[in-house]
């Protein structure tokens, strides 16, 4: 039971990073209601990571669960799950893979999500 909740919760965090993405193949007018909903959230979801010293709830919930036990940084579920779209990202940029290029690499992804979610509420849905 508890593998399963660790599984449900992970896939419900890695879904929250590509919403920005899925939500342009969504039809406009089953959207509009949520659009504004999906802006704010993607603008408070960064913000509450200051009260749990620059960690995720979703990471701290899986980790006292029991996953994600044997990660390097503070930013485990980004670690595990995302180093295939982050590292070469950072090798670009010349960050390194430790929590200051990884603090960095993920605001970056957040400031893109949520200009990519803004855009489509005001360009795309509220036109």
């Amino acid at each position: 039971m508890k593998d399963l909740l660790i599984l449900a919760m992970n896939v419900i965090h890695i879904f929250l990073f590509f919403i920005p993405v899925l939500i342009f193949w969504v039809p406009k007018n089953i959207m509009k209601p949520f659009a504004k909903y999906i802006l704010l959230i993607f603008s408070l979801i960064p913000l509450h990571w200051v009260f749990l010293d620059n960690r995720c709830s979703f990471t701290i919930a899986t980790q006292k669960l029991g996953n994600m036990k044997n990660t390097e940084t503070n930013s485990a579920f980004s670690e595990k799950y995302l180093k295939w779209l982050y590292y070469p990202v950072m090798k670009i940029f010349g960050w390194e893979w430790n929590d200051s290029g990884l603090d960095k690499i993920i605001t970056l992804h957040w400031i893109i999500n949520i200009l990519i979610v803004w855009f489509y509420c005001f360009f795309r849905i509220y036109n």
